[in-house]
């Protein structure tokens, strides 16, 4: 009778445990749930015209860089001029943000050696 009760108890304790687990792991995703729908709500959507001129560029800086046909210091400041157009169209400023990522100039005049 003594090794039924173990085994009876060891079944018991496994099923608990698979409960508690269960339990943690529903919460878990709850959490996670609520955490991203959250940070769904918060996020700002990036107008259009900032996104072309955005990835327009960087492109065009990548491409540079690769080349390397343009100084990596012109590079360097068109990357950081494009954040600051960046932070301008997250903050509504669009009109703003496009006559940064206007003034944005990558051509033969900034290449090595001219």
């Amino acid at each position: 009778m003594m090794t039924t009760d173990i085994t009876l108890a060891a079944f018991t304790l496994c099923d608990n445990l698979r409960f508690v687990a269960f339990r943690f792991w529903a919460a878990v995703g709850i959490c996670l749930a609520a955490a991203g729908a959250t940070a769904a709500e918060s996020a700002k959507v990036l107008p259009p015209i900032c996104a072309a001129a955005d990835l327009w560029l960087v492109t065009l800086i990548e491409e540079h860089g690769e080349a390397q046909d343009v100084a990596p210091e012109t590079l360097a400041q068109a990357f950081f001029t494009v954040v600051e157009a960046r932070k301008a169209c997250n903050l509504g400023q669009v009109e703003a943000a496009i006559k940064i990522y206007e003034g944005i100039r990558l051509d033969a005049a900034t290449s090595h050696g001219e």
